[in-house]
């Protein structure tokens, strides 16, 4: 058993060593259970590498920061909330077997970046019920950050897993994942040190569906986004669709929204010529981008404004300009759906003046104007 593990090893450092900092996959002894093989691809990191071993960055490895339970009124489940939502935010129940979200059997909260107690927000991080061995995956998302690869491992050691959804040596940008009380797979794990020894200048990056490797009982998940811990009870955020026929991890969506099952008559797409707005309306169009007011634009008045577009965008906002003065945006779409195209519906108080011209935003994080870019405006 030793002498094969070691030659297994060996055998594999010297592949990485031919490769430069791919990794592959192989087989566990154990209990019989055998790692599906497979091939990391290196994807070239966006900027400079980070300077600081990542192992001793509490952003990156997360255990440096400590682990406290989150207050017992805090609920040990996953939460409905009907707020705005990122359709192509990770999801978190594609980890899993099945698609399906294990029960939360705790909630915990982190230590600060220095130390001076603990991040904001109820809860940071989630402990799920999951069985020793079972087989975790890739996070989905409707985003890859390379052809083919969804995200980069900018932190990996036998237990736990930082992933990155942009090819950046950061988590300051875009989402992030932690997987804590995890068995990494060997193969990824030495393709992620190669990478490390290389000078960290291309990262391992993992495509839908890749095995991450296996859980040890509960499984500990946080999510980030631009830095910030994000809760991750959230169904509307990182669960959409999960415990409603969402696809297993082996067979992920081709789109961000779950794959209805075969026996489910595809849904009709948007009609190109939706019914126009009653009330008093108004309605206009800029390329591919549809704007939909409920009511007429009366200063001071706040209005349904409904977006419709071909694709799918994230952090989107809306925004109304009058002439001659400077635009007004707004976030937290109140309804948010996808099928054949987007649709947002955002409430959107009208600013005094006239002649006003509808914008709307994609990439805005955090909902902040200055970090996105218009992509459709027209005056009605």
């Amino acid at each position: 058993m030793l002498a094969r593990t070691t030659y297994r090893l060996l055998l594999s450092s010297a592949y990485l060593l031919l490769s430069g900092c791919t990794g592959v996959s192989y087989g566990r002894d154990d209990d019989d259970r055998q790692a599906a093989a497979a091939s990391y691809a290196r994807v070239p990191i966006q900027g400079a590498p980070s300077s600081v071993p990542a192992e001793q960055q509490a952003d990156l490895n997360i255990k440096l920061r400590g682990l406290s339970p989150a207050p017992t009124s805090e609920t040990r489940a996953l939460l409905a909330d009907g707020s705005g939502m990122d359709p192509l935010a990770p999801q978190l129940h594609t980890i899993f077997p099945g698609g399906q979200p294990p029960a939360v059997t705790q909630a915990y909260r982190v230590g600060r970046f220095d130390g001076s107690g603990t991040e904001g927000g109820a809860v940071h991080v989630i402990e799920l019920a999951t069985k020793g061995g079972e087989a975790l995956r890739v996070p989905f998302t409707g985003r890859d950050v390379a052809p083919g690869i969804k995200a980069v491992v900018v932190y990996a050691d036998a237990d736990s897993l930082t992933l990155k959804y942009t090819p950046e040596d950061s988590i300051v940008n875009g989402y992030a994942v932690h997987l804590l009380g995890i068995e990494v797979e060997p193969g990824l794990l030495e393709a992620y040190r190669a990478c490390v020894a290389a000078g960290r200048r291309e990262l391992p990056g993992l495509a839908t569906g890749q095995q991450l490797g296996w859980a040890q009982g509960g499984t500990k998940v946080a999510i980030r986004d631009t830095g910030s811990f994000m809760d991750p009870r959230l169904r509307k955020d990182w669960w959409q669709g999960a415990g409603a026929g969402a696809p297993g991890p082996a067979t992920p969506p081709a789109e961000p929204a779950p794959t209805p099952p075969a026996t489910t008559p595809p849904a009709t797409p948007p009609a190109a010529t939706p019914t126009p707005p009653t009330g008093g309306g108004v309605r206009c169009t800029s390329g591919e981008t549809q704007f939909d007011a409920a009511s007429a634009l009366t200063p001071g008045a706040t209005v349904a404004v409904t977006i419709r577009a071909a694709g799918s965008y994230t952090w989107v906002m809306a925004g109304i300009q009058p002439a001659g003065g400077e635009a007004r945006w707004f976030g937290g779409a109140r309804e948010v759906s996808c099928n054949g195209g987007c649709r947002w519906t955002f409430d959107v108080k009208v600013p005094t003046g006239g002649g006003y011209t509808l914008l709307f935003m994609k990439d805005a994080v955090n909902d902040t104007p200055g970090a996105g870019s218009v992509v459709g405006s027209c005056k009605p």
